[in-house]
């Protein structure tokens, strides 16, 4: 019995291919991201049950720690690595591990499938293959190493059965793919494409066409280790997706894809001045090669991208751990529009410390807001927030908004009607005095009974256009409504 580690991208399952054809159901494979391979190994070597089960380990395609690779020096069973990425060299002083970037024969860069077809075929494991089925396992090996190693996207024509071969494993899923992969190695038909699969192709390509026009319309650019990278949020493509993005951006340094659902960043770079698989990857617990590598979202790495991300790219706003501190009131950004006036706090912003500079400007940026709207989940609004913002006339607030503090919005002159949320909470004095247009409010009845309890409602809207008694008139009416509708069962005596 065999035991299989094995990276989940093309590479990866190609990896799985060879081994199912070479050991039929005698291998057990695992596949595994970047960020918890050497979590897979450890809890495989720890478990007891797995002692004397089998006769062969093989990791490929993904490289393992200094822990892992003593632990597995020390293991009975067979150890085989079979590893391309530069940053795995240094595993080459351990005798199971055979890394190897370029292919010593050809002088061209390998892959993990292409060292596991020349490990399985000098081991004899193919050698029951006959001419047709062992020359469509060598194509099918090519074309894995060929998109893995973005040959493909210099070779033209030659270079489409790689492309397909990756795209429609993302249209079908890894399962599906490799099953059918599989069969077809079996049985002699590869490469085939139904007309199903044709047209699911030209449609993904299709959409691969705006999907990579959207990102780079989103790119975030940021400087880190001394190098300017651009960020997008990504989750699929990553190969195509980064080269285009290097392509289409040339005074970038790399492009980092990240996907925050399963937790990676993807780097890829187009430039001989930079190897982000040591100067990018490398540093934040990854690896890779020279033009493309990978690294795990370790909760450092998040907080390195945040705070690179938040200095160079908040577009329009200075930001410091989530927390929003000041907005550029100058250009048109996602927080500003100076066209229409509107403010906006955007989602991801975890609290607002601040939207204007402490001088006279402080004044004349105040009258450029007309609306506000916030989009983030923030709970509080910061005491004078907003107070003389002469021309500010609606505010959409969030549903997540527990307070609004002192002041926030005195002196507001135009803003004429509000609707607060009810997941409100409290309102402190002041926070709507002097807004002298202010006729309309809607508020949640637990809110009014509570201001009306501490006594508060008539200094929170002093001075204003709400005509209180009829408020208030208004307000006991809907309460004593809803409980004729919705009466406390708990009070209602038992007969």
């Amino acid at each position: 019995m065999v035991k299989l580690f094995t990276h989940t991208d093309l590479d990866g399952i190609g990896c799985e291919i060879l081994a199912k054809i070479a050991f039929g159901k005698d291998v057990d494979v695992t596949n595994s991201e970047v960020s918890d391979i050497n979590k897979n190994i450890k809890g495989f070597l720890d478990n007891p049950k797995n002692n004397g089960i089998y006769d062969k380990i093989y990791i490929t395609d993904i490289s393992v720690n200094k822990e892992n690779a003593e632990r597995l020096s020390n293991r009975p069973e067979k150890v085989q690595l079979l590893d391309h990425h530069g940053t795995a060299l240094w595993l080459n002083q351990y005798p199971w591990a055979h890394v190897r970037v370029k292919d010593k024969e050809t002088g061209i860069l390998t892959s993990g499938t292409e060292l596991m077809y020349k490990n399985l075929e000098k081991e004899g494991l193919f050698k029951s293959l006959d001419n047709k089925h062992s020359e469509q396992l060598k194509q099918f090996t090519e074309a894995v190493r060929d998109y893995d190693t973005y040959r493909f996207d210099k070779m033209g024509e030659d270079g489409k059965l790689s492309r397909d071969l990756n795209d429609l494993m993302f249209i079908k899923g890894s399962i599906p793919f490799k099953n059918d992969v599989y069969n077809q190695l079996n049985i002699g038909t590869f490469p085939f494409f139904s007309e199903a699969d044709r047209a699911m192709l030209d449609m993904s390509h299709r959409k691969l066409e705006n999907y990579i026009k959207d990102k780079n319309e989103n790119i975030e650019v940021f400087t880190i280790n001394g190098y300017k990278g651009g960020l997008v949020y990504a989750e699929q493509n990553f190969s195509e997706l980064g080269n285009k993005l290097c392509e289409m951006n040339p005074k970038l340094d790399f492009i980092a894809m990240v996907e925050p659902t399963k937790g990676f960043v993807s780097i890829r770079s187009r430039r001989d001045d930079i190897d982000v698989g040591k100067d990018i990857a490398a540093p934040l617990g990854g690896g890779g090669h020279a033009k493309s590598a990978g690294a795990p979202l370790k909760d450092e790495m998040k907080l390195l991208f945040r705070n690179a991300l938040e200095d160079a790219v908040s577009a329009g706003a200075i930001i410091r751990n989530g927390h929003l501190m000041e907005v550029d009131f100058s250009k048109k950004s996602k927080f500003f529009n100076f066209e229409t006036g509107q403010l906006t706090i955007p989602a991801g912003i975890t609290a607002v410390d601040g939207i204007f500079k402490k001088n006279e400007v402080d004044l004349q940026n105040r009258l450029k807001i007309k609306s506000v709207v916030i989009e983030s989940d923030i709970k509080e609004i910061p005491n004078g927030l907003f107070a003389n913002c002469k021309n500010l006339e609606a505010v959409k607030f969030n549903d997540s908004l527990e307070k609004i503090e002192g002041e926030a919005f005195l002196g507001c002159e135009r803003l004429q009607g509000i609707s607060l949320p009810d997941s409100l909470k409290n309102i402190d004095n002041y926070a709507f005095a002097f807004c002298k247009n202010l006729s309309g409010m809607d508020m949640s009845n637990e809110l009014y009974e509570k201001l009306i309890s501490e006594n508060k409602l008539g200094d929170i809207f002093m001075e204003t256009n709400l005509d209180m008694n009829e408020f208030m008139k208004e307000k006991e009416q809907e309460i004593e409504d809803s409980e004729i509708e919705n009466p406390d069962v708990d009070n209602i005596e038992q007969e």
